[in-house]
């Protein structure tokens, strides 16, 4: 997007996002630009903290950063059926397979089960992209729009575009716009 671009943004972003919004650049800035603009904000803070780099690995299913040790099989399941074979349950008890994951896909994943961990990666790659489906087109800003504001509004608005280019980049590694495309198959396949 150009220099001339801005009011088309601006407009665009007025009437997708932020619907009743009142727009002002320069040093006044817009309350209520701000305050409607916090949710997408806290959205995408919470997704930016979960993909900046902490130690580390990468999620074995999403291509962020891992911050967990997630198991394959969850282990609930795995405690479960040693019991039900220490019992004398003629039971095949899964190995533990244990893989880093970010915090949002170990806690998709949660205690599901799974045949294989490529169903479980497709699963949550699904369920992400259903999740962020709202932001793989979202527009950025380029910095020539960035300049042009102001104050508060030109802070929140770095920030949120900053997240909004990681989170775009998180969506592509997985390839959300596949997967939305097949949404039909993967619903019939995990309901």
């Amino acid at each position: 997007m150009g220099k001339n671009s801005m009011s088309g943004q601006l407009r665009t972003l007025k009437s997708s996002v932020l619907p009743n919004a009142a727009i002002r650049t320069g040093e006044k800035r817009s309350v209520n630009f701000i305050k409607n603009m916090q949710e997408s904000l806290d959205e995408i803070r919470a997704l930016w903290s979960a993909l900046t780099p902490k130690e580390g690995q990468i999620c074995a299913y999403c291509g962020g950063y891992a911050t967990d040790e997630e198991h394959v099989t969850p282990r609930a399941w795995i405690e479960r059926a040693q019991e039900l074979a220490d019992m004398g349950i003629n039971i095949k008890v899964p190995e533990e397979k244990i893989v880093m994951a970010c915090r949002e896909c170990n806690l998709i994943a949660s205690a599901r089960i799974f045949e294989t961990f490529t169903e479980k990666k497709n699963y949550i790659r699904w369920k992400l992209s259903l999740k962020y489906k709202k932001y793989i087109d979202s527009p950025q800003w380029d910095d020539d729009e960035l300049e042009e504001l102001r104050g508060e509004m030109r802070r929140k608005t770095t920030i949120y575009n900053e997240a909004l280019k990681a989170v775009q980049a998180r969506l592509r590694f997985i390839g959300a716009k596949t997967i939305l495309k097949h949404n039909d198959y993967f619903k019939n396949l995990y309901g």
